[in-house]
């Protein structure tokens, strides 16, 4: 029973490196890591997205979407290293894998700095891993002076409650909010709520 296990997750690596090798556009990478995602979740499947984005931008450096869709799954990695207790107690380990989710986002800002993506992650970041929110209110004001993407007037909202600033979080939200879930966390906001769901 076990080496059915071990026999098919090694044809799954070797069918997925045998895609790696035929695959050159950016398109089809961000396709393949789109699959991949949509699996059902597993410790494999987190490693095959993981080498994937590692060929991707080793194919393709100047992509800043790749470099994005790494800077994601770096998030990921971070998050279940956290998990794991073993993990947890790796310093080292922890802030290399933190260090790699800024590295990866700064490079896609490099490569194509009109990209709202890596700007709203940033944030996220800078909110999140290291509590600067002035780098955070920067990296969330970037991404929607570039048409931002779909939470950052939420992660600009949430700096800006958290500085003390509801009139200027409401404005944002007002602005911004397009969607109902968007209505509700005005809705929440205006009812005096601090928290918001970025969800």
């Amino acid at each position: 029973m076990i080496q059915k296990s071990k026999d098919s997750c090694v044809l799954t690596w070797a069918s997925e490196l045998l895609k790696m090798i035929r695959l050159r556009s950016e398109q089809g990478y961000l396709a393949e890591l789109r699959r991949l995602w949509l699996q059902k979740e597993s410790r494999m499947r987190l490693d095959l997205l993981w080498a994937w984005s590692t060929k991707s931008v080793w194919v393709l450096p100047k992509s800043a979407k790749l470099w994005t869709a790494r800077g994601k799954l770096a998030q990921l990695r971070y998050i279940e290293a956290l998990k794991s207790e073993e993990s947890r107690s790796d310093r080292v380990m922890v802030e290399r894998m933190r260090t790699e989710i800024f590295d990866c986002f700064t490079k896609a800002i490099c490569m194509d700095p009109k990209l709202a993506e890596p700007f709203e992650e940033l944030g996220f970041m800078y909110y999140s891993l290291i509590d600067d929110l002035d780098a955070a209110e920067a990296a969330f004001r970037r991404a929607l002076q570039l048409k931002g993407y779909s939470r950052a007037h939420i992660g600009l909202a949430q700096v800006l409650l958290d500085q003390y600033r509801r009139s200027e979080a409401l404005r944002v939200l007002r602005k911004h909010g397009r969607s109902r879930r968007d209505a509700r966390i005005l809705k929440a906001v205006e009812d005096g709520k601090a928290e918001l769901d970025w969800s």
